[in-house]
Parts: structure tokens; sequence; C-alpha cells
């Protein structure tokens, strides 16, 4: 739920002055990039308590809203210091979050705005999208080449390896550890029958390679 204290004027929506001047700044490359504003600002959950964040982050409804319907919200707004209308909107991107400051016509700045919540420093829907494309099987080029079609940003393949390697990597890693060390200590008494097999210079007929599995 985005809160904020500027009041609206239902007037149509002005023609935005920087549709052609202004190009968009992307930080889809850089997970650790600081954002212009801060993205939990003028956000709130409303959830239930008892859940942690991050649970509340993945069962709460998430849209995919057109930038030119965005601009015309924002462009509906008053500045609360002079009630005079939004003059600029700038954008930049940090993955699939875009950060937005607007100023009026007297130059006030008006909202300073994200399209979603951080956790530290990364985007909540980064961390989400790369956890989705990891634990559904699916490859980053098949869902990067998808969103692209449709023209959503998205974050680069840097991105989502290196929120893969930090973040998912070693949680898998530290669960197949334990599941391991749990399955060995309940057999740590018990009779074990092993079978094993060899194979040599796979693929080929080369000898100097030896692999056995038990």
């Amino acid at each position: 739920m985005v809160t904020s204290s500027l009041s609206v004027e239902q007037t149509p929506a002005a023609e935005s002055p920087l549709t052609s001047e202004s190009p968009y700044k992307d930080h889809a490359s850089d997970l650790d990039s600081q954002p212009q504003i801060s993205p939990t600002s003028s956000i709130s959950m409303s959830s239930d308590t008892n859940d942690p964040a991050e649970t509340k982050y993945c069962k709460k409804p998430k849209f995919i809203v057109f930038d030119s319907k965005l601009e015309e919200f924002l462009y509906l707004m008053q500045c609360p210091k002079c009630s005079s209308g939004v003059s600029e909107i700038q954008k930049s991107f940090q993955g699939t979050m875009v950060m937005i400051i607007s100023l009026c016509n007297s130059g006030h700045t008006d909202i300073e705005w994200s399209s979603q919540p951080c956790i530290g420093k990364a985007a909540v829907r980064n961390l989400l999208s790369a956890a989705v494309i990891s634990f559904s099987g699916n490859m980053y080029t098949n869902i990067s080449y998808f969103i692209n079609l449709l023209g959503v940003k998205f974050f680069s393949h840097t991105l989502f390896y290196d929120i893969q390697g930090k973040h998912f990597i070693p949680v898998v890693n530290s669960f197949y550890l334990s599941q391991t060390e749990d399955i060995l200590s309940s057999l740590s008494e018990s009779d074990l029958q092993l079978m094993g097999d060899g194979r040599c210079g796979s693929p080929g007929y080369s000898g100097k390679y030896c692999s056995y599995t038990m």
C-alpha cells in the first residue's frame, strides 16, 4: 500500500515533458547500487504480523503497470507546499524496481517513491524473481526473453547470477549438508550393503580416468 500526503486534482493529465528528452537510468547490473531515494520510505505492508517480512512479500499481490499510466497518475498530483502541479518526473531503475522523483512548477520535490520495498539494498522483486527462476527449474535466458518481449523492465544476467551465488546457492548447500548429516546419523548404527560400478573414459574409449559410483 502506497501512502502519500499529496492531494489529487481531477483534471486531465498533462503531457510528460520528459517523454523524449530524459532517458531512463538502468542500475540493473549492480546488486549493491544505492538507490537515489529511500525505497521503503513511502511503502507499508499490511499483512499478518505473525509472518516474517519475507513471507509477507511472497504472499502480497503484485502488478505490472504501464509507464504511461503511472505518469498519468503522477501528473494529477498537487504539491503539498504550494499546490502547483507536477512539472517534471525523474525515473531510475534497479532491475525490476522503478524509483521516482517528481518536481512541481515551483521547484519543490513532491514525491520520492519506489515501486517495491527493499531488503537492505536489494529490491524485493529482484530477489523473488531470481528465486522463482532458480527453484522452478527455469532458465534465466528463457524468462528474460519472454519479459523483454513484453517490454517489462528486468534485471541483467549478471545480477541474476550475483543474487543466486550470494543468497540461494549457500542456502541450498546448507540444507543439503544438513540432510546428509541426518541420513548418515540415522544409518550410523545400521548394517549397510553397498553396490558400486566403475566406468573409464566417458565419453570415448580413453582409459585415463575412471569414475566409480557407490
